[in-house]
């Protein structure tokens, strides 16, 4: 008698969810298998404890979804569970009994399964939709593990950056280029990529590394204080000046200067600025003799500069002082494969000091957070895990404690603007104008491609430059079927 047997799911494809089946009742096993079957799992059904576990060892991510009987010969279900758990950690495992008993359920829920089913299945739907789940989940948890794995972290000072995307690699290759040399830097993003931890990975990378980095945010300072705040003040030199202050450039000398924020300094604050990188010296407010410095430094902006340099708000010549390397960070809806790995990295910080260590997200969780275009960013994003963490009261995080504008970005309307006519108006807000100009621009580009190819997803995506998975992903973020547009009878 072969103890396990393997039952393919129906089609070719690949895609359908991989069950591990353990129970020493034969019967049950191949009843189990032929009802999967047509529902289109792939199954492997085992009789011993051992001969699963055996599997599990030989390659952990083999199945996306196991079932273990709770009543076992050798050991019970719960001591498979926890050994499968070591061999598998991302193994989803739902435990099924005949047992009705609330005690063993919650015995086997605390022990880590995903569900728990009892015996016989009656409620055939129910069941497969535990197992669509779980195997969703787990198919979900082994992406993340794998991008973790390519993931690159740059971290300094426990300022991490995290990222596996082609952008992000550019971005880390630009760091590691930049840091080797003493060359001003100018970093362009919107609020919330990181611009700030990318200015500590260079300072860190540089020679400079053991002087100081100091971080001045040009935004927060009143008009008043700015000239005090980056080239300091002697005792007495303005009303309240009760004593001398080191301004910024003298703080971070020998060291870093990062100014966040640049493009709104005053014109006349920008000459001053301007002098000093050009004289390497400065002059506190109130004394004749200026100090020398040695500093390095990197600016920031969310806004064009070279714009901002047409329009007279920039001074032309502090620009390319500033902007001898500039480094682009790209905004989190365009980066998308960092997502996973970004969750990952927020739950295993935020989590152990909220007392909420191994909490996860669901899968509908995790495609919500996929379908949202994140104008914040990766700092909203941040927010977003630290309040579901703080909301959720159960191992797995839930649509329900996400931020509402996140569920109501996964169920974003179609754009309805007539041809020709544009999707967005001046009066709304910036940043909704721009999601919805993006979405109408994806939507007409995505259906002339389709019209284009007859709905051939391959040369659809071939064409876009992209891979077939993110191509789905954008058809689906935007609620187009490819099926529409292929020719009648094919």
């Amino acid at each position: 008698m072969i103890a396990c047997e393997s039952v393919t799911g129906l089609g070719e494809t690949g895609d359908h969810t991989r069950v591990l089946l353990l129970d020493d009742n034969r019967e049950f096993v191949d009843a189990t298998r032929r009802l999967l079957k047509l529902h289109g799992f792939d199954v492997v059904g085992c009789l011993l404890p051992g001969e699963a576990l055996e599997l599990l060892a030989a390659d952990a991510s083999a199945f996306d979804v196991a079932m273990f009987d709770v009543e076992l010969p050798e050991m019970s279900g719960v001591e498979v569970l926890k050994r499968a758990q070591e061999l598998a950690p991302e193994l989803p495992i739902i435990m099924v009994s005949g047992d009705h008993s609330a005690n063993t359920a919650t015995r086997a829920l605390h022990a880590g399964a995903f569900d728990y089913q009892t015996k016989p299945i009656s409620e055939m739907d129910a069941f497969v939709l535990s197992l669509s789940r779980a195997g969703q989940h787990g198919r979900l948890q082994r992406r993340a593990r794998a991008l973790e794995s390519r993931v690159t972290e740059l971290d300094e000072y426990g300022r991490t950056i995290v990222g596996s995307s082609l952008a992000m690699r550019r971005v880390f290759e630009a760091i590691a280029k930049v840091a080797a040399t003493s060359v001003n830097v100018v970093i362009l993003g919107e609020s919330g990529t990181g611009k700030e931890l990318v200015a500590h990975a260079i300072h860190a990378r540089s020679e400079r590394t053991a002087g100081p980095f100091v971080a001045v945010n040009c935004a927060g300072l009143p008009e008043g204080l700015i000239d005090s705040e980056l080239f300091g003040h002697s005792k007495g030199a303005f009303t309240g000046a009760i004593k001398a202050r080191a301004g910024a450039f003298e703080r971070a000398n020998h060291g870093t200067l990062f100014l966040d924020e640049i493009g709104d300094l005053p014109l006349t604050v920008q000459g001053r600025l301007l002098r000093v990188i050009q004289e390497g010296e400065t002059r506190p407010v109130g004394e004749d003799v200026p100090r020398r410095i040695d500093v390095r430094l990197i600016a920031a902006t969310l806004v064009d500069l070279r714009d901002a340099v047409q329009r007279k708000e920039f001074r032309n010549d502090l620009y390319y002082r500033l902007n001898v390397v500039s480094i682009e960070l790209p905004p989190l809806r365009e980066r998308r494969d960092d997502l996973a790995p970004l969750c990952a990295y927020f739950l295993r910080k935020h989590g152990p000091p909220m007392g909420k260590a191994g909490v996860r997200l669901c899968p509908r969780a995790f495609e919500a957070l996929e379908r949202y275009d994140w104008p914040g960013n990766v700092r909203e994003l941040e927010n977003a895990i630290q309040r579901a963490l703080a909301m959720t009261t159960d191992d797995e995080i839930d649509l329900d404690v996400l931020p509402p504008e996140i569920e109501a970005g996964r169920q974003r309307p179609a754009v309805t603007a007539a041809p020709g006519e544009q999707p967005w108006g001046v009066e709304m807000p910036f940043a909704n104008a721009r999601l919805a100009a993006q979405r109408d621009f994806e939507q007409r580009y995505l259906t002339g491609l389709l019209r284009a190819t007859e709905g051939n997803v391959s040369e659809a995506a071939r064409r876009a430059g992209m891979d077939r998975s993110n191509f789905r992903k954008l058809l689906s973020r935007n609620e187009i079927d490819a099926e529409q547009f292929r020719p009648a009878g094919v």
